[in-house]
């Protein structure tokens, strides 16, 4: 048996060193340990709807090499492959082409993380079909199931002498599987934390990847920080997290006598552009996210790489290719990973996030559908239940409650300011005084 997790931890900042080959590394990897490669969101819908028809060097360009030659390699699919009633929600019923497993598994994909807000938006049908796409692809799966138990069954593989376990977990919003009820992985259910114990027991390496937080801010939401933080004290051996649609920071979480975990907040987005509503704040940063190449060893991290890219609208995720795209994006992960090493600092942020979202559009709309839901309107109460479901929702609304009942003074203005950079300009650094 393992030894048990400890609560008793250490945090520290990553020191990114850029490569010859225009990544990002962390830690230094040594040259024969098996090789894990995870990728963020992706989904053959709008502007990338003939994913699945693409050869993998037209879709990824110089990222496809990195994607078959490693020894595992993961991707989110975001979206369904099937299904005919899409299920009345708050935001978008994502559909994709039924032929996107297949081209995963070309592209060298071995494993999909199905643990997502928009896997059940076409109800058990269309998950079950995404389940189906994925076996007969030949694409092994984690994260959705017919009941909570096989929600929560990790994918395990063995990696060059390694048994290597995936467990996928989802934040809390509407469509978690219940003991007898089919849908996603709930990553805040109390058989969470005994899963993760329970892969460590059965791996050489344990895995979790996350999909949940808040959207488009670039720091994580407090409640998200400290649950992918708990994972990693629960057993796991690295903690990668998508479906803000932005990249965020990274720290390096060491409990007692373990070897030092990596926790990535957010890849940001691969395969994946969402849609902008009107007057929805989306920072031009959803353009913008990295690969998680780490080589493993037995309990611990051996090497770490992160490979920046910009997706070029219908052309699909590049990597960065200039020296001054390379150096910004290094300085923005630098900026957005120096909070993470204090809780503090990460309830500062915030703060900041929940005001600013506040005050520029979401009062507004949490106004509108209240008014809809007190006369009756069905709809309305669909989509209000959606909405107040989830953690992300629950916890701004619950915060500015808080906000107004203690009258809190503004947030951190320097925060703010830089809240509006991202925004707006982009989170760049400032030019020279």
């Amino acid at each position: 048996m393992s030894q048990p997790p400890s609560d008793s931890f250490t945090l520290h900042a990553p020191e990114f060193r850029l490569t010859p080959d225009g990544a990002y590394s962390l830690l230094d990897a040594p040259a024969l340990s098996p090789r894990l490669l995870i990728a963020g969101d992706w989904a053959s819908i709008r502007i990338h709807e003939d994913a699945a028809r693409r050869s993998p060097e037209q879709l990824y360009g110089g990222l496809a090499e990195h994607i078959a030659g490693a020894d595992l390699s993961i991707v989110n699919l975001e979206c369904v492959l099937g299904g005919e009633t899409p299920v009345p929600k708050d935001g978008p019923n994502l559909k994709g082409d039924p032929e996107s497993a297949r081209a995963l598994k070309a592209a060298g994909f071995d494993l999909a993380t199905l643990a997502n807000n928009h896997m059940m938006d076409y109800g058990t049908e269309g998950m079950r079909a995404t389940l189906d796409a994925c076996r007969r692809a030949g694409l092994a799966s984690v994260g959705a199931g017919d009941n909570e138990h096989a929600a929560l069954r990790p994918a395990y593989s063995e990696v060059r002498g390694l048994r290597v376990g995936v467990l996928n977990l989802s934040d809390r919003e509407d469509g978690e599987a219940g003991r007898d009820t089919p849908g996603v992985a709930d990553g805040f259910a109390y058989a969470a934390d005994r899963a993760v114990r329970d892969m460590r027991d059965q791996s050489d390496f344990c895995l979790v990847i996350a999909h949940g937080g808040k959207e488009y801010v670039p720091v994580p939401s407090l409640y998200w920080y400290e649950q992918l933080l708990r994972y990693a004290l629960s057993g796991a051996d690295m903690v990668v997290a998508h479906h803000p649609h932005v990249p965020q920071g990274i720290t390096w979480l060491t409990p007692e006598g373990r070897a030092p975990v990596p926790v990535i907040f957010s890849t940001g987005n691969f395969v994946f552009r969402p849609a902008a509503s009107d007057g929805a704040n989306i920072p031009p940063h959803t353009a913008d996210g990295y690969l998680v190449e780490a080589s493993i060893e037995t309990r611990r991290v051996a090497g770490l790489t992160l490979r920046p890219y910009l997706i070029q609208q219908e052309a699909g995720p590049r990597p960065l290719d200039t020296p001054r795209q390379l150096e910004d994006f290094r300085k923005v992960l630098e900026a957005q990973s120096e909070p993470l090493t204090d809780p503090r600092q990460v309830a500062a942020w915030f703060d900041a996030a929940c005001d600013w979202l506040w005050t520029r559009g979401y009062r507004e709309r949490l106004e509108g559908l209240t008014a809809k839901l007190c006369v009756g309107d069905l709809t309305a109460a669909r989509h209000a239940r959606n909405h107040h479901h989830g953690n992300a929702h629950l916890t701004l609304i619950d915060h500015m409650i808080a906000r107004m009942i203690h009258q809190s003074p503004p947030p951190d203005p320097v925060l703010t300011h830089a809240l509006q950079r991202w925004f707006t300009a982009g989170w760049r650094p400032e030019p020279p005084q």
